[in-house]
């Protein structure tokens, strides 16, 4: 009779795995802090402004402020200056992170002698985001084409790819005491 239920019990979480990606709520997360808390954090940034006075008792300022952003799909730049795009096998081979880069516009203005000018300044490079396996962003997300990107067609997804190495967030619920 154990048999049958350990059978039995089998089947149930195979089939509620395969209907339900055991890591879907990390890639969920994932893709509602590319899509609406990264777009707000970099609006809260408070502009930066710089103040010089000149010996003669006048005045020059800076305002330099985030306007808007743009992070691409995960990309690798050659040692030859060329960017192409990169897959999660790939960088666990060369020891590298599956990360994309983030640009941002900038509106620069300029108050010099009463005059003031203001340009923007379009796709300043900001840095680099880790992408989480099969998010949105991930080049590798339909699993109809994962074992042609050499990836395990059974990886749930959900973990991190830096310097090579698989890295998983570990979450908790609950107070801390």
């Amino acid at each position: 009779m154990s048999e049958l239920q350990d059978t039995f019990g089998n089947n149930i979480v195979s089939a509620y795995t395969q209907a339900n990606s055991p890591s879907a709520y990390l890639t969920d997360n994932f893709d509602s802090f590319t899509r609406s808390q990264l777009p707000e954090l970099l609006s809260s940034v408070k502009p930066l402004e710089c103040v010089h006075f000149t010996p003669d008792g006048g005045e020059r300022r800076l305002n330099i402020q985030i306007v808007s952003h743009q992070l691409l799909h995960p990309m690798v730049v050659e040692p030859d200056s060329t960017s192409r795009p990169i897959l999660p096998y790939e960088c666990r081979l060369r020891n590298i992170t599956y990360s994309a880069p983030l640009y941002v516009n900038l509106q620069v203005e300029i108050e010099w002698s009463g005059k003031k000018t203001t340009s923007t300044i379009n796709d300043a490079y900001l840095g680099r985001l880790p992408i989480m396996i099969y998010s949105s962003l991930c080049h590798v997300r339909d699993p109809t084409k994962r074992q042609q990107y050499k990836e395990c067609e059974h990886d749930p997804g959900g973990y991190f790819i830096i310097s090579g190495r698989e890295k998983c967030l570990v979450t908790q619920t609950g107070g801390l005491v």
